[in-house]
């Protein structure tokens, strides 16, 4: 069976409308503007995770296929923090997603009255074998 991972990515920010703390940082969850990843060698974050998620070796010889999770803190500074797994798929799936969150490159942070704020996402990503 060739492995190939099919990515299918979600972007959610937040929906309250109140900051909040988390990790003794604050957090606006209803920003003017929301964080977004955008990059000169990865235009989206579809492009990035496409280039750098590998499928573990484990998961393909088990045949493990569906969605992982993600809730990150994307800091003022667009640094990536808190990167928590909410819906797993498998210990390997898991563990290569969160690998990959936490080596990304900075984000555009999101923004409240013109100055950059820190914000909560979530990221799906899809692990889907292909025949062949």
């Amino acid at each position: 069976m060739k492995a190939m991972i099919l990515l299918a990515i979600a972007l959610f920010t937040s929906s309250m409308s109140v900051s909040a703390q988390h990790s003794s940082h604050a957090f606006h969850s209803a920003a003017d503007a929301a964080a977004s990843f955008t990059k000169a060698r990865f235009p989206n974050l579809h492009q990035y995770i496409q280039e750098n998620l590998k499928y573990p070796i484990a998961a393909i010889e088990s045949g493990t296929e569906g969605r992982v999770v993600a809730k990150v803190l994307i800091e003022a500074d667009g640094s990536v923090r808190d990167v928590q797994i909410v819906q797993g798929l498998s210990w390997s799936c898991d563990r290569a997603v969160t690998n990959l969150l936490k080596k990304m490159p900075k984000w555009v942070p999101a923004t409240k009255n013109g100055q950059p704020v820190a914000q909560k996402a979530s990221v799906a990503v899809k692990f889907k074998l292909q025949a062949g």
